[in-house]
């Protein structure tokens, strides 16, 4: 099993307060768990700069005080105090942008270390050319995750990586809302490979990912999240069958007899065969399967 976790998580803990730093430490010791790919370094370094630089200004604005002053105000103590409180926010706020600083200059944060601590332990997928076209392509068919606001490729681009180069069961980790919300087309779409995996998680949380997966041994794992063959399309693998009601005098049986190479039915298995058998579609190549 592998975790990807998407560069806007990382990039969350400078804007919001999405997780408690705590599980930086938890997935740092994970590493051999996690996958990335070099679009993710990519996209971190340069979006950590400008929101480091939003950050600096909103500790601007949000440690900015001008106590009210009127000369009957400046002979009392509780004024004074005032004044004080306002002097020290100010040098409290400076201390903390000096900070800031050197965290731009260096690198040094929590996080930015976590980062590239795991790109330089996990596994990382590198995009190939053909990984570029297909993004594109992705893009231009709006094929999810894709994102019609943006004229880049980074969301696409990343998911071609993880269907080619990752052949094993896959949680995902992210704040976008194409991976969330269009999880059932990406764990069709995951599932169709040779390999036989499975799109086991998508969710904006990684403490929820360790706690269920992590602690798992490798046999508590296969057995927790097996799959019957059965349930796997003969063509492409995934596992994911839509029901499409009876198959009316056999139309689609016959069809697919004929596509295998099968001779057709004679009047005698046709008659038993008709309006018995139900038809239920592939939700990745469109293949039939008949119970």
């Amino acid at each position: 099993m592998k975790i990807y976790i998407d560069t806007n998580w990382f990039l969350s803990f400078y804007q919001a307060n999405q997780e408690r730093q705590g599980v930086l430490d938890l997935i740092a010791e994970r590493a051999h768990l996690v996958v990335m790919t070099d679009q993710n370094r990519t996209e971190f370094r340069r979006n950590r700069a400008s929101l480091l630089q939003r950050l600096r200004e909103n500790i601007i604005k949000s440690t900015k005080v001008q106590p009210y002053t009127t000369s009957i105000l400046l002979g009392m103590p509780e004024h004074g105090r005032v004044l004080q409180a306002a002097r020290d926010m100010s040098d409290a706020a400076c201390a903390l942008l000096d900070k800031l600083t050197e965290f731009e200059s260096a690198l040094e944060d929590k996080v930015s270390r976590t980062f590239n601590e795991l790109l330089s332990k996990c596994t990382v997928i590198r995009a190939s050319d053909e990984d570029v076209v297909r993004a594109q392509c992705r893009k231009a068919r709006g094929i999810p995750p894709s994102t019609s606001k943006r004229s880049t490729i980074g969301d696409e681009l990343i998911w071609e990586c993880l269907l080619r180069g990752c052949e094993e069961d896959l949680a995902i980790v992210s704040l976008d809302g194409d991976f969330l919300e269009q999880g059932a087309l990406l764990a069709d779409e995951f599932s169709a490979h040779p390999s036989r995996r499975t799109l086991i998680h998508i969710g904006d949380r990684l403490a929820d990912v360790l706690s269920k997966y992590a602690v798992l041994t490798p046999e508590e794992y296969a057995r927790e999240q097996y799959v019957d063959p059965i349930r796997r399309c003969s063509s492409c693998g995934a596992d994911s069958w839509y029901y499409a009601g009876q198959d009316r005098n056999s139309v689609h049986l016959e069809k697919a007899r004929e596509h295998a190479g099968y001779p057709p039915l004679d009047d005698a298995a046709r008659l038993e065969y008709r309006n018995q058998r139900h038809v239920y579609v592939c939700g990745q190549c469109n293949s039939l399967m008949f119970l």
